[in-house]
């Protein structure tokens, strides 16, 4: 939380970019029409025009809460029914990296909430991969 934090800090003291795309570039190496507001993408939450960068704060807050195991397996791994198969392989891709990394975590929580994402990504990767 503590990086977000600091994130915003250095936006509100740093002039408005040109524009939105400029500060905030899409990554190349997930789907761009995820509809997901997951902690999973962050990089997807951009200022828009006439939004204050405390509302993006709130926005981005809102989108880390914790992970829920209730939570279905499509939504925690940012799955829609737009997504292509090579969608799908790059976003359960990377999402295993992330959460692979996490779950040899000492923190309890972030261990648990790893533990969950990778099942949930195991079990799409069936669904939607055959592996």
């Amino acid at each position: 939380m503590a990086g977000i934090k600091s994130f915003f800090n250095k936006l509100l003291s740093n002039k408005t970019p040109s524009s939105a795309a400029d500060a905030f570039p899409a990554p190349s190496d997930l789907p761009t029409n995820s509809t997901a507001a997951s902690a999973t993408n962050s990089e997807e939450y951009s200022l828009d025009s006439g939004q204050s960068a405390a509302e993006l704060y709130e926005q981005v807050r809102a989108a880390s809460a914790p992970i829920n195991a209730e939570t279905p397996d499509e939504e925690l791994c940012g799955l829609h029914a737009g997504m292509t198969t090579e969608d799908v392989e790059q976003q359960l891709a990377y999402l295993y990296r992330r959460y692979n990394r996490a779950a040899a975590s000492l923190d309890a929580t972030m261990n648990r909430e790893a533990e969950i994402m990778l099942d949930a990504i195991v079990a799409m990767r069936k669904k939607y991969l055959g592996k």
